[in-house]
């Protein structure tokens, strides 16, 4: 698969003065692909599958530049370490479900508006917003799940 035609986000890459090569355009469409927030070692099991030769450090130098080129989000999602999504322009509540950890993502036009009021009362250069929620998915509710 040629990454470097098909894939919008590795174009953005290319945008920001980053070279777009085959590693990196992988973990792109990984992410690209992975609605679940992947974390580096489930991104570098996952890129094992198409290039065995990748290693984790290559994983992580890569995502480390994608988050300071503005193409992709860190979030915690209660973990001590990183999960990993590309930046959208809409906003969004992440919601982790502390029994099953599943991550659902939540948008509303309120979002948008807070992010916007934000910038205009506190005169700031907003760059990052991000909102964590926690508690138990409908499914774990519904089956009497524990934390």
């Amino acid at each position: 698969m040629d990454h470097k035609t098909t894939n919008p986000i590795a174009e953005s890459l290319r945008q920001s003065g980053r070279r777009a090569t085959q590693k990196r355009s992988l973990i792109l469409d990984l992410l690209q692909k992975d609605p679940g927030h992947p974390d580096a070692g489930s991104l570098f099991l996952k890129a094992r599958e198409t290039d065995p030769k990748i290693s984790l450090a290559t994983v992580y130098r890569t995502l480390a530049l994608l988050k300071k080129s503005g193409i992709i989000e860190e979030h915690r999602l209660g973990e001590s370490h990183g999960h990993f999504e590309p930046v959208t322009k809409a906003a969004h509540v992440h919601f982790t479900c502390a029994a099953c950890g599943r991550v659902i993502e939540f948008s509303h036009p309120l979002l948008d508006r807070l992010k916007a009021e934000m910038k205009r009362k506190m005169n700031v250069d907003l760059r990052e917003f991000h909102i964590t929620a926690g508690g138990l998915c409908s499914r774990c509710r519904k089956t009497g799940a524990r934390p």
